[in-house]
C-alpha cells in the first residue's frame, strides 16, 4: 500500500515493495498521487514494472551529448552527424528521457516538412 502525505503544497506518495526498490514522487494534486501509486503497485503486482528514476534524472541533451562525445567522433560521417546531433538537442534537449513521447517526435517531424524539406530529407537528418 503506498503512503501519501501532504506536505507543504504538495502531495509525496511512497511505495515500498519486497523485491522491488522504494519509490517517492511529488505531485501538485492528491488525485494525480493517488493515480501514480495505482499504476505503480499495479505494475509491481503484475511483475511488469521497470524502475523510471534513471530516465527520469537523465535529460535528452545528456543522451545526445554523451552519444556525440562517444560514437560520432569513429564515424565518416562524423561532421554531418554533429548537425542532427545539434538540431535533435534544440528540439528534445530539456525533456527527461522518461517523458519524450512519440507525439513529440512527430511534431518536430511534421515541422521540419513544413519547413519545405522532403520526406526523405527529413527521414535522412532529423
Amino acid at each position: 500500500m503506498a503512503a501519501i502525505r501532504k506536505r507543504g503544497k504538495s502531495w509525496r506518495v511512497q511505495i515500498r515493495r519486497r523485491n522491488h526498490p522504494p519509490q517517492f514522487k511529488a505531485f501538485d494534486t492528491r488525485a494525480d498521487a493517488e493515480a501514480w501509486a495505482r499504476q505503480i503497485e499495479s505494475e509491481m503486482d503484475r511483475g511488469a514494472f521497470i524502475s523510471r528514476v534513471e530516465a527520469e534524472k537523465t535529460s535528452i541533451a545528456d543522451l545526445l551529448d554523451r552519444y556525440k562525445r562517444e560514437i560520432t567522433p569513429g564515424k565518416r560521417s562524423s561532421r554531418v552527424e554533429e548537425y542532427t546531433l545539434k538540431r535533435l538537442r534544440i528540439a528534445f534537449g530539456r525533456l527527461p528521457i522518461a517523458r519524450l513521447r512519440p507525439q513529440d517526435v512527430a511534431a518536430f517531424r511534421d515541422q521540419r516538412i513544413a519547413q519545405g524539406l522532403a520526406g526523405g530529407t527529413v527521414i535522412k537528418s532529423a
